[in-house]
């Protein structure tokens, strides 16, 4: 069980030992004050959890200015205000400034232990959805230590400080959703909703109903009420992925949504505010799409306020090695490249041109790892994973091979005849 430590600032000394009695020793240790200097220099001491304080004790501003002090030194202080009947304005000023929660005079010892489990309660979860967080950012990590992959995380940390709409183009296989979700995580809206939308995999007549949901009866299968995903995502972050496939009628809806911060359910009258902030990521060039007529023009400015481009894995090559240790250790199949790698096979991955970047190099190392027949993989049977087969098959006069720029999108577990002593029928 975790031990949380208590500060309890109060003039009274009544007061501070009826408090600290009240609290479970199992599970609290308590320190006490007599006025905010002296808490203020055991807060600095201990970083106690939890904090109790009088509004006023010796001097008049002595609790809020105890307040102002912790929460600038370590804003997730939880702090409790003690407040008499006459003080109720000041305790509403002292919650606007970071108070937890406040008592009032007088209060018992089973009001107190409420109040002091109920901050408590509130630290597990904040510390359980650090933990969830932080797991959450491993599954989701930018890997590369190359000069193209850190000036792409300094752009992301740039943006991530604004509110305003992103644009992310790039590749197929580059990591656009990546990008968009370490955005997210670096955001003042990191602990709010993420919502992805892939606009390509949606037909055009169901991309309003997902992106703003529909009332009962708006068609024939609307038995019920549904929230689209700007409703889910609101005062969150919505990906609009692919979003040059998505139609001109959706386009002018989500440029509403941006602009306005409002939707419209199909089949209302009434407009839903809602407040997202939208990240938008594309393979196609925009600008084409615009001259073809496909694409809004007021849309592209709309979004392009701020612009990320995911680099093709061609020009980060030296990032292999590392991706491929991320991939083993996510899969559970090692720890380490080295033991599984030759130098050779990691040198002849470095010279492929990679039209699948990282997606199409995890689907040759599953491939090279699923048909490997001893514990290291060499350069000869990675040349034949490349092209989508083992090195033995690939030598094969009588092959006809598929061009291996569409390889990488094949299923893993291909099964693969040797027709070597085929004959012509």
């Amino acid at each position: 069980m975790t031990k949380y430590k208590v500060l309890v600032a109060d003039d009274e000394k009544n007061t501070r030992n009826g408090i600290k009695l009240a609290l479970d020793k199992k599970r609290f240790t308590v320190d006490t004050a007599e006025n905010g200097e002296v808490a203020f220099a055991l807060f600095k001491e201990h970083a106690h959890h939890i904090v109790i304080s009088d509004l006023r004790m010796a001097r008049e501003d002595d609790g809020m200015q105890l307040l102002q002090d912790i929460k600038s030194l370590i804003p997730q202080t939880i702090i409790i205000m003690i407040t008499a009947y006459g003080d109720m304005e000041t305790a509403v000023k002292a919650m606007k400034l970071g108070a937890f929660d406040f008592i009032a005079k007088p209060f018992n010892a089973d009001q107190i232990e409420v109040k002091v489990n109920k901050a408590a309660e509130n630290i597990t979860l904040l510390h359980d959805n650090q933990l969830l967080r932080s797991e959450r950012s491993k599954n989701y990590a930018l890997i590369g230590e190359s000069s193209v992959m850190q000036n792409l995380k300094k752009n992301i940390q740039r943006v991530a400080g604004s509110d305003s709409s992103v644009l992310i183009t790039g590749s197929h296989g580059t990591g656009k959703e990546l990008v968009a979700r370490a955005i997210q995580e670096h955001s003042l809206r990191a602990d709010k909703p993420f919502v992805t939308l892939n606009c390509s995999s949606i037909t055009d007549t169901l991309i309003e109903s997902e992106l703003f949901g529909f009332m009962k009866g708006a068609h024939s299968e609307a038995r019920s009420r549904k929230l689209g995903q700007f409703e889910i995502a609101d005062s969150g972050t919505i990906l609009l992925d692919e979003i040059g496939d998505m139609s001109l009628s959706a386009q002018a809806k989500v440029l509403r949504a941006i602009e306005y911060g409002e939707i419209t359910p199909v089949g209302s009258e009434k407009n839903i505010h809602v407040n997202v902030r939208v990240i938008a990521a594309t393979n196609k060039d925009l600008g084409e799409l615009i001259h073809k007529g496909q694409f809004r023009e007021d849309l592209y400015y709309r979004l392009n306020t701020l612009i990320v481009q995911t680099p093709p894995l061609s020009v980060r090559k030296d990032d292999i090695p590392l991706l491929i240790e991320h991939y083993l250790n996510k899969t559970g199949k090692a720890s380490s490249v080295d033991r599984i790698f030759t130098k050779g096979a990691i040198e002849h991955l470095k010279t492929w041109h990679w039209p699948g970047n990282v997606r199409e190099l995890y689907n040759v190392v599953e491939r090279a790892l699923i048909h490997r027949d001893n514990d290291t993989i060499d350069a000869d049977q990675i040349k034949g994973h490349i092209y989508g087969m083992p090195s033995a098959l690939s030598r094969s006069d009588n092959l006809s091979i598929v061009s291996p720029r569409y390889l990488y999108r094949i299923p893993v577990l291909t099964i693969l005849f040797d027709t070597s002593q085929a004959t012509d029928s």
